[in-house]
Parts: C-alpha cells; sequence; structure tokens
C-alpha cells in the first residue's frame, strides 16, 4: 500500500488482546472518498396508546460524494458533501392508512425530504471485530425545521473497502413543531418520540 494513495484503512492497537483505539490513515493533502451504497437503510419506530409501529426506506439518496477529513491526530474527522436525503413517500409503515397519516403529518406535500447532514465526528472507543464507537453532529431537518444532534454511531469495517455505520438517535416530534397524529377520531394517540435507526453501508472509492 502505498502512502500516497488515498485508501482508507483502520490501524487496531492492542495491548493483552485489548483493543485500545482505532485511528484512520489518510494522505494529508486529499480527502478520503465514500459513496452509500444501495443496501443502506433508515428506520422510523414509534408507539401509540395501544401498539408500536415501525417505518422502513431504503431508498437514501445524496448529491454528492462523501468527503471526510481527518484532524487532530486522525481522530476527529469533519465531512464534505455528507448529506443524505429520504422522501418522506418512500416512507412505509406497512399499511396505506398509516403512510397517508404519517406523511400528513411530517407535511410531504410542504416539506417532500428528510434531510441528515453529518457535519463531523469522532473516534470515542474501539471495539473487539474491527468496530468503534464514534460521536458525532449531524443536522436533521424535518418538516421544515433543522436541529443540530448528537448522534452515537457504531462503525463496523466489513472488507477494506467498506464500512457500516449503524445506530439510533431518539427525537420529538414536538421539537420540529410537529403534532402527533391522532388516528380513528383520536382514539389512537401517537406518542410523541420517534427513534430513528441509521443501518448504512458506504463504500471507498479509490
Amino acid at each position: 500500500m502505498k502512502s500516497k494513495e488515498l485508501i482508507f484503512r483502520v490501524v487496531l492497537l492492542s495491548v493483552s488482546s485489548c483493543i485500545l483505539w482505532i485511528c484512520f490513515a489518510f494522505t494529508t493533502d486529499n480527502p478520503v472518498k465514500f459513496v452509500l451504497t444501495d443496501q443502506s437503510k433508515v428506520i422510523l419506530k414509534g408507539t401509540t396508546n395501544i401498539n408500536q409501529f415501525t417505518c422502513l426506506t431504503a431508498n437514501i439518496f445524496t448529491y454528492n460524494q462523501l468527503q471526510l477529513f481527518a484532524k487532530k491526530n486522525n481522530k476527529l474527522f469533519t465531512f464534505k458533501g455528507a448529506e443524505f436525503f429520504i422522501e418522506v413517500t418512500d416512507l412505509d409503515c406497512g399499511g396505506r392508512v398509516i403512510n397517508n397519516d404519517l406523511q400528513k403529518t411530517l407535511q410531504a406535500e410542504k416539506f417532500p425530504q428528510i434531510q441528515l447532514h453529518l457535519k463531523q465526528a469522532e473516534v470515542v472507543q474501539a471495539l473487539e471485530g474491527n468496530r468503534a464507537k464514534i460521536s458525532t453532529q449531524a443536522m436533521i431537518s424535518i418538516a421544515g425545521q433543522s436541529k443540530l444532534r448528537n448522534i452515537d454511531l457504531q462503525v463496523i469495517q466489513l472488507n477494506e473497502d467498506t464500512l457500516h455505520i449503524e445506530g439510533s438517535h431518539q427525537i420529538l416530534m414536538s421539537e420540529y413543531g410537529i403534532t402527533p397524529p391522532k388516528p380513528m377520531l383520536g382514539l389512537i394517540k401517537v406518542h410523541d418520540p420517534i427513534s430513528i435507526t441509521f443501518d448504512l453501508k458506504v463504500a471507498l472509492l479509490k
């Protein structure tokens, strides 16, 4: 592997079989570039006064390549082009009625997309099995409202070229000016908290 190549690698250091930390090796002048693969998906989960519901989409898209820049001894990273978009109408909650309720609640006609914009990430802990915990800052935009969130994720190195990024983050609909829907003439009450689960796979561009 040439030191000048734009190749992502994970260096695992261990003492007595205990993984201590992970660092990412870059060239000094260029970022590492990734693309989101079609194996990625996002899941929204919520509860009501009578049950729970899950909304899934595998249709996540970006307009640009994801570029990753290293700072502070390769443990803090910033991003360029790390903006992910989800069409609200692509969220499948398992039935036409609940899909329509969700689209109405999220004002899909006026704000057709949910947006996630990654700002920076920091490696906070290495784990066994080519894994690491990272803390990220991301802007989440829903129904025309944007909030900066701190999101804890786990990164798994699947092979030399592919990373699996996973984790969940809870938001309150009311934080985004959204009134939880009350289907069935108010007999069903959707609770304010919503959990967003990220299941993303990114591939290195060589």
